[in-house]
């Protein structure tokens, strides 16, 4: 907690319990005993993440976000779930229901300086904090680093498109933080993505040369060329995945199960081999 309380518990609990029960002088009581900590709530939620405001802007979101919040905690519905807390709990209950309230409104109003056009540090920063959630639902996909920034790319585009409409479906009053429901689009966008790549390394595979077709590549060149130029042109991961399946013959779904990755991104990996190998002409 920022500070020490002005009051303990078990007034602040007859308070809250007045103002649930009461009108206007009982709320006004209520809100000069907290008033001292919902502006260090408040500061404390400002602090805690930079969107790019100057000194000016910063005071006048302070002011703002400080009479929302003092209206939300004099709400009726407010006050109902409030009271039921135990007189031990009840300045926790403030902090934490007030700083989250405090949040959402701050990264809602984030989102729309960053979309206005006059907003360009906004913008930097609000992609630098979606980066770093999408990165955190990347590595929980275990989506591999040579995936990740194409993706990324096809998640900004999905955010920015119309406007920026994906981006303004977040709503703060729906329950769900900045962090949470963009941290779920992310995964969701992963998902959606492995899926399609898997879709169509399939569609190609019918209807392209069979894979493991390595007489035909021999007759183009010697062994010992395309082991060079795999090592000089290859990660050590696609250079793994050539030897499963054009030299082990093992499926897509056997290298993908043996190396930990999803079977989409063997299909890709084997079809941009061939493919290049196809074009590779021995000097």
């Amino acid at each position: 907690m920022p500070s020490q309380p002005p009051i303990v518990g078990e007034q602040l609990h007859a308070l809250v319990v007045a103002a649930a029960d009461g009108a206007e002088a009982e709320s006004r009581a209520l809100l000069q005993a907290t008033l001292p900590l919902l502006v260090e709530y408040v500061a404390a939620v400002l602090v805690d993440k930079d969107d790019g405001q100057t000194a000016t802007e910063k005071l006048a979101m302070r002011n703002e976000l400080l009479g929302a919040v003092a209206q939300r905690v004099i709400e009726r519905g407010f006050l109902a779930e409030w009271r039921q807390s135990p007189a031990k709990e009840v300045w926790r209950f403030l902090e934490s229901r007030v700083q989250q309230f405090a949040a959402a409104r701050r990264d809602r109003a984030w989102v729309l300086r960053a979309l206005d056009g006059r907003g360009a540090a906004a913008k930097t920063l609000l992609f630098a904090r979606l980066r770093q959630l999408f990165d955190g639902a990347a590595r929980h996909r275990k989506l591999g680093a040579d995936e990740r920034e194409d993706a990324f790319q096809s998640f900004s585009v999905w955010l920015l498109a119309d406007g920026g409409r994906s981006l303004l479906r977040w709503d703060p009053e729906g329950g769900r933080s900045f962090d949470g429901w963009f941290f779920a689009r992310a995964l969701n966008q992963i998902d959606t993505r492995r899926r399609s790549a898997d879709a169509s390394a399939v569609d190609e595979l019918v209807e392209d040369l069979p894979i493991h077709d390595a007489s035909r590549l021999a007759a183009h060149m010697h062994l010992g060329e395309i082991d060079r130029w795999l090592k000089q042109n290859c990660s050590e991961r696609q250079y793994d995945i050539f030897i499963r399946n054009f030299v082990e013959q093992q499926s897509a779904t056997e290298i993908a199960a043996a190396m930990g990755v999803q079977p989409g991104v063997v299909y890709m990996t084997i079809l941009r081999l061939r493919r290049a190998l196809a074009s590779f002409q021995m000097t």
